[in-house]
């Protein structure tokens, strides 16, 4: 039996109809099932969580310390301590800080310096927090 050749084309664009639709005829069927369909692409997903960090990170609660605000952007996520407030010596254009906590298994050196010095002072080391302090380029 031999097609005509417009047959093929027309068995070729229905195979490619039927691939190309399953997707859209499932998800039709799941929402009519009542089923969630996830939607939201890999790339919204990191926006909205990099949204959510600039967010929590400038909040006024976290960096103001005692009714002293910080004088300098950036993004302040330590909650181990009850905000921060960092004022640099001498007004750099950019000045940027990162603030976030810290413990013996992030920043073992920087900890035991900390302990050393405090038994030696015979004090206890309380929370601690990693800054990084820099200006922004570009």
């Amino acid at each position: 039996m031999k097609l005509g050749k417009g047959f093929k084309y027309v068995v070729v664009l229905g195979m490619i109809a039927a691939i190309s639709l399953a997707p859209v005829t499932r998800a039709i069927a799941a929402v009519s099932a009542g089923e969630n369909v996830e939607t939201e692409t890999v790339e919204e997903k990191l926006e909205k969580a990099y949204n959510a960090i600039i967010k929590e990170g400038t909040k006024p609660e976290n960096r103001t310390v005692a009714g002293v605000k910080s004088a300098t952007d950036g993004l302040y996520l330590a909650n181990k301590v009850k905000g921060v407030a960092m004022t640099p010596s001498a007004k750099k254009e950019g000045a940027y800080v990162k603030v976030g906590d810290t413990d013996k298994k992030k920043s073992h050196a920087a900890v035991a310096t900390a302990d050393a010095v405090a038994q030696s002072l015979n004090g206890t080391v309380g929370p601690c927090i990693n800054v990084f302090y820099g200006t922004k380029s570009g």
